[in-house]
């Protein structure tokens, strides 16, 4: 019987790893505006007119770039320190579109499958997709091909997957952006809204280190810096 030469990560070191890089730079400079990002938002008023929905455009566009930016980051063994540079090469990755398409197309799969799987169904949906952003960002995969492209690279480690997306992305993430459709949920959590959303936020970071990390250790690649900045 021939052995599996499918490459494997492990969850306590790639989850160690998600949250250490958050303390150093350029990582900590991007939690930093994230985090700003979110508590302006939290302030913005519950009416909405035209100044209220184009300014949460505009902040959620950014918020994209910053988790850009820390998937290209991420990629790299010595990243540079400056928070300017890595949200340069966000704009000139030109994978906005792209990456929030993937990012619309991972919530609408992992919540059917939930709906479908009695919640079981989201978390192992969670591990087939949780490599499709660093996918979008470093190899140029379009959203569909994206997931594609996770499924093939997580057969190996589809229960580390499984784990590190549905602790730092479905359960924090996910869970409130759908239960916000159903329910108030800033009135829920009142006065610790706030600790929430900040919660989320560093969870989030988190996990895109981690899942940028084990995209690349499970056989992901990053397009040489020609070709990223044309694409």
């Amino acid at each position: 019987m021939v052995e599996s030469t499918q490459p494997r990560i492990s969850t306590g070191a790639t989850l160690r790893d998600g949250f250490a890089s958050l303390l150093r730079a350029p990582f900590r400079g991007l939690l930093l505006l994230a985090l700003l990002i979110t508590l302006v938002l939290d302030t913005l008023p519950v009416e909405s007119d035209d100044a209220t929905v184009l300014a949460t455009l505009v902040l959620f566009a950014l918020s994209l770039y910053l988790q850009i930016a820390t998937t290209l980051a991420a990629a790299e063994a010595e990243a540079s320190h400056s928070v300017d540079l890595w949200l340069k090469q966000a704009v000139r990755r030109r994978c906005f579109w792209r990456f929030l398409g993937a990012a619309i197309l991972v919530v609408l799969t992992v919540v059917a499958s939930g709906l479908v799987g009695v919640v079981v169904g989201a978390f192992l949906m969670g591990g087939i997709v949780a490599l499709a952003d660093p996918a979008v960002v470093l190899e140029h995969k379009g959203p569909v091909e994206a997931i594609a492209r996770s499924a093939e690279l997580g057969k190996g480690s589809r229960r580390p997957l499984i784990v590190l997306f549905g602790l730092l992305i479905l359960v924090p993430g996910m869970s409130l952006q759908v239960g916000s459709f159903f329910w108030d949920v800033r009135s829920f959590f009142g006065d610790l809204w706030p600790v929430v959303s900040a919660v989320v936020v560093i969870l989030g970071f988190a996990g895109s280190i981690a899942l940028t990390r084990a995209f690349l250790e499970l056989g992901g690649s990053v397009l040489p810096r020609k070709e990223r900045l044309s694409a």
